[in-house]
């Protein structure tokens, strides 16, 4: 609800009101448009300096997400940490390193690690962890090519 109230209010402010008391680690120079949502906040938010977080993007706090100096994300992209389909409800960290790019509508399931300056292509379905300097594409996402 507090994010509700908050929605219209421009990131530079909003961020100092939302990371009190949710132990997140945001830089200041974070770029988030619109509509950038929070969701399941009992874990922690890490996001390195330089980073642009697309609009429309879910990021999903089951578990930790982690996302390193310089990552551009495109439009739409999903992180999720949790598998509600099992019971127990399985729950893994998500770490996006240095410089890597997510395309737009993009999906990282739980546990995944996408290395630094890796591109995971648009609409690309992250079931494996992507290698540094590799492209991914497809559902499932597939190494297409290794820079």
């Amino acid at each position: 609800m507090f994010i509700k109230i908050l929605e219209h209010i421009p990131w530079k402010i909003r961020r100092h009101f939302e990371n009190r008391g949710y132990g997140y680690t945001i830089h200041s120079s974070v770029c988030f448009g619109k509509n950038v949502r929070i969701e399941n906040r009992e874990n922690k938010l890490s996001i390195g300096k330089n980073t642009n977080i697309g609009s429309n993007t879910l990021l999903d706090l089951t578990h930790d997400i982690t996302i390193g100096n310089g990552v551009q994300f495109g439009p739409g992209v999903i992180v999720t940490t949790h598998d509600s389909s099992t019971q127990p409800v399985k729950k893994a960290p998500v770490v996006i390193e240095d410089k890597a790019y997510v395309g737009a509508g993009a999906i990282i399931l739980m546990g995944m690690k996408i290395g630094r300056n890796a591109i995971v292509g648009a609409g690309a379905v992250v079931t494996k962890n992507v290698p540094p300097t590799t492209t991914v594409v497809g559902v499932p996402a597939q190494e297409r090519q290794k820079r």
